[in-house]
């Protein structure tokens, strides 16, 4: 009696052991399963696209270009001085979209990268009006609070599209930034 219960008692432990690693086997199987799923499901890398000063592009379903941009020392929205070295404004044209949160989505979520890569943010909120009668063209114009550099990129991720526009900005295009040109000027002596 005592030997059936020794051997019932071995194969009971035998079972869930058996169970047990079965088990935990089978969630490691899952997770190689899920990283091998998460590994084909990775995003391709996103496309960049250069865009020129002027030139139009279209980002869901809005007509959009890059039309001015200039820097200065003081706000132009009433937003005071910068807390960096100067504003960057960025004057952008939309056309054919009466829907002006797409717009100011895209404002929004515009970013100037500098020559060292610091990335900025929109400084202060958002500026729209219309430039027609007909609502077909909007003029949207965002500020930036940046540090001086030598060129700045204007960049806009399309997470839809898997694209990035990027428009080169250089400081010679901002016309408050040009750089001055000094004159080299021999010191003057009293013996001549």
């Amino acid at each position: 009696m005592l030997k059936r219960f020794f051997i019932g008692l071995f194969a009971l432990s035998f079972l869930g052991a058996s169970v047990y690693f079965a088990g935990g086997f089978g969630i490691v199987i899952k997770k190689e399963r899920s990283q091998v799923a998460a590994q084909q499901k990775k995003p391709k890398p996103k496309e960049t696209k250069q865009v020129k000063m002027g030139e139009t592009i279209e980002i869901q379903d809005v007509k959009v270009s890059v039309d001015f941009a200039r820097a200065r020392q003081v706000g132009l929205f009433g937003d005071g001085a910068p807390l960096n070295d100067h504003f960057v404004y960025i004057d952008m044209i939309f056309e054919q979209s009466k829907d002006r949160s797409t717009m100011v989505t895209i404002l929004n979520r515009l970013k100037l990268v500098d020559a060292n890569q610091k990335q900025y943010t929109n400084a202060v909120k958002p500026i729209i009006k219309t430039l027609d009668s007909t609502d077909h063209k909007v003029l949207g114009k965002i500020a930036f609070d940046v540090s001086n550099s030598d060129s700045y990129e204007l960049i806009y991720d399309d997470s839809k599209a898997n694209v990035r526009y990027v428009c080169k900005l250089k400081v010679a295009d901002l016309p408050n930034l040009k750089q001055k040109k000094t004159k080299n000027v021999e010191p003057q002596t009293g013996n001549q």
